[in-house]
């Protein structure tokens, strides 16, 4: 793409384009230095019991959107003909 850039005269958007790229490589870079190289800081907090009632709860309701959409559907086809009309 970016040879295509230079061969076109898109001298800038190549420019732009590489350093883009070096940025997201190095952004990237960074996750897997931390994944295989850094060691693990130890084990992790047990979560409140109101937090996991909370992400049990939205699981279940997006369970419950995926097998059963049509009242969610529903409801936001009518608020879009009410805005369009």
């Amino acid at each position: 793409v970016l040879r295509s850039a230079v061969q076109g005269g898109l001298w800038c958007a190549a420019v732009v384009g590489g350093l883009s790229s070096v940025a997201g490589a190095s952004y990237y870079i960074r996750f897997i230095k931390a994944m295989y190289f850094v060691p693990p800081a130890g084990a992790f907090a047990r979560p409140a019991p109101s937090l996991s009632f909370v992400a049990v709860a939205t699981g279940l309701f997006t369970l419950l959107f995926f097998l059963y959409p049509s009242p969610v559907v529903d409801a936001a086809n009518v608020a879009a003909h009410a805005l369009f009309r």
